[in-house]
């Protein structure tokens, strides 16, 4: 039983570490520049400060299905099935865990 907490030493002791300094860096990074976040926001730089993916996609995805709803047509299951999936929705945000 002796041995087994050297052998756990020894072993940690002799692990090796790869340095980082080898990897491709891209020409534009320049590590003495603070990142956009450490930034205050301006009127010259609000652009950056926004996940532009987010607003695609918030803006997007009702946009898509107010166009389609145009085209198509309601039935009366599909209205029924459009109330309730809305409070099932709401109760999986509210009461979900």
């Amino acid at each position: 039983m002796a041995e087994r907490p050297q052998a756990a030493a020894k072993q940690s002791t002799t692990t090796s570490t790869t340095p980082t300094t080898d990897l491709p860096r891209n020409p534009k990074y320049d590590p003495t520049k603070p990142h956009i976040t450490e930034q205050p926001m301006t009127a010259a730089n609000w652009y950056k400060h926004i996940n532009w993916l987010n607003v695609t996609l918030i803006i997007g995805v009702p946009l898509y299905g107010m166009i389609m709803a145009y085209w198509t047509p309601l039935y009366w299951k599909t209205a029924v099935w459009a109330f309730m999936y809305y409070f099932m929705t709401g109760l999986g945000i509210t009461a979900g865990e």
